[in-house]
């Protein structure tokens, strides 16, 4: 028995335009086809369509996808349109944070937190006069952070070691003369 499926295509191309979500809605308008750019700055093109099986489905629709000419799929979410129907509304939000719980998680102040968004450091989107955070984008900031202060540490570690060592025929301090 045939049923109708959504089936969700990721392609391998960053930084969707206007112009290629026409591409998409001008091509597979019969598909029911949305195109968007998701979390991770891919191109994602949304079709119902018709199978025996998700399976089937699934294949159909990357076939579909990857003849616009916009990318090759690199992954796929699928399902029944019923199951689809019925889980709409229940998307699973990220996990987002607010300017001050950034500025308190990163030691600093709210303008600096608005100065690394700005800057684009940190990622973040505006609404209304205010900014949300996607807290994986905070967490990755704080990794960077944590290692490039690791390294610093480093080389600072390494200079000292450098100073305490013997040199050769350096003139020798008078807590030195005193010791021998």
């Amino acid at each position: 028995m045939i049923s109708e499926y959504v089936v969700r295509v990721e392609l391998d191309r960053r930084g969707v335009s206007n112009d290629d979500v026409a591409h998409v809605h001008e091509h597979l308008g019969d598909w029911g086809a949305r195109a968007s750019e998701n979390l991770a700055g891919y191109l994602e093109v949304t079709l119902t369509v018709p199978g025996n099986d998700l399976r089937q489905a699934v294949r159909t629709a990357m076939t579909l996808a990857a003849q616009l000419g916009l990318g090759e799929p690199i992954a796929t979410h699928g399902a029944s349109a019923a199951l689809v129907r019925q889980r709409d509304g229940l998307m699973l939000m990220p996990a987002l944070v607010s300017v001050p719980h950034a500025a308190d998680v990163l030691g600093c102040t709210r303008q600096n937190v608005i100065y690394l968004i700005e800057t684009g450091k940190l990622q973040a989107t505006k609404v209304s006069r205010d900014y949300i955070i996607l807290e994986v984008a905070l967490t990755q900031l704080c990794r960077d952070k944590l290692s490039s202060a690791q390294r610093r540490v480093s080389r600072v570690g390494s200079r000292a070691r450098d100073r305490l060592e013997p040199r050769g025929n350096e003139p020798v301090s008078r807590e030195d003369r005193h010791l021998s």
